[in-house]
């Protein structure tokens, strides 16, 4: 699969493409719950702004927040696909909906049950799911 720009990823058949704080502020409407394929994609080769600390506070008591030179110094230029994952599989009854909400909770929420997030992101960043 091509995922050079977002007219080849349609063309494979994902669905969304709204960036991550429209679909946070929409509360995720648009992503049902059944099992799919989703990825975190930017559209700009152009390299992310990253927020000094993410929203969602500390995680079991510590704080997860990369440093933005960490993060500067781990980003591979020219990156469009960011994350490939899965949600829900037979008897499991997390999907798509349950987990991206847990996902965008760490860059848009008080509180997150995950450690990683992304909360590091601009918003040139979009979702979109099979």
């Amino acid at each position: 699969m091509d995922f050079d720009s977002v007219d080849s990823i349609r063309e494979a058949g994902f669905e969304g493409f709204q960036t991550l704080p429209e679909s946070w502020a929409a509360k995720l409407k648009q992503v049902p719950e059944a099992p799919g394929v989703y990825v975190v994609f930017r559209e700009s080769l152009e390299p992310p702004s990253f927020l000094r600390k993410r929203r969602a506070g500390p995680y079991k008591g510590q704080d997860p927040t990369a440093s933005v030179e960490e993060l500067k110094r781990h980003w591979a230029p020219g990156a469009r696909v960011l994350y490939i994952g899965k949600a829900g599989a037979p008897g499991i009854q997390r999907g798509l909906h349950s987990r991206l909400r847990e996902y965008a909770r760490g860059g848009f929420a008080e509180r997150s049950s995950r450690r990683l997030s992304c909360r590091s992101l601009d918003g040139n960043t979009r979702i979109v799911f099979l």
